[in-house]
């Protein structure tokens, strides 16, 4: 990860985004294949990925840190409600954001909003 960071800066890229969904093996209650024989591996977005969203913004954050590269950190994957959003800040990101929240919440960042208001 950090030379793909050192060449993304080295090519005049100005942001890292990271890192909207996993693939993983998805099977269901017997564990067979829930998308059928032909697709055992699917992307997972939403909840179950947020704690990899958060571990990859520690480690990108520390790269840009270390390196002092000029790029602006952006992560998404597995946010859900207002409270995760200031999780992927604390850790280092510049910019937080969801889509699956969004799906789940429309209105996931006038919450933020609501509550990050000064009194």
């Amino acid at each position: 990860m950090r030379q793909v960071f050192w060449e993304a800066a080295r090519a005049g890229v100005r942001g890292i985004c990271g890192i909207n969904t996993l693939s993983m093996k998805v099977v269901d209650e017997a564990g067979e294949p829930a998308l059928g024989p032909g697709r055992v591996q699917s992307g997972i977005c939403g909840g179950p990925i947020r704690m990899a969203a958060l571990e990859w913004t520690r480690l990108a954050r520390r790269i840009i840190d270390e390196e002092h590269l000029p790029l602006t950190l952006m992560t998404c994957g597995g946010a859900m409600s207002a409270k995760h959003l200031d999780e992927f800040l604390s850790e280092g990101s510049q910019v937080a954001m969801t889509a699956t929240g969004m799906m789940w919440d429309p209105l996931i960042a006038m919450r933020w909003h609501e509550a990050h208001q000064n009194p």
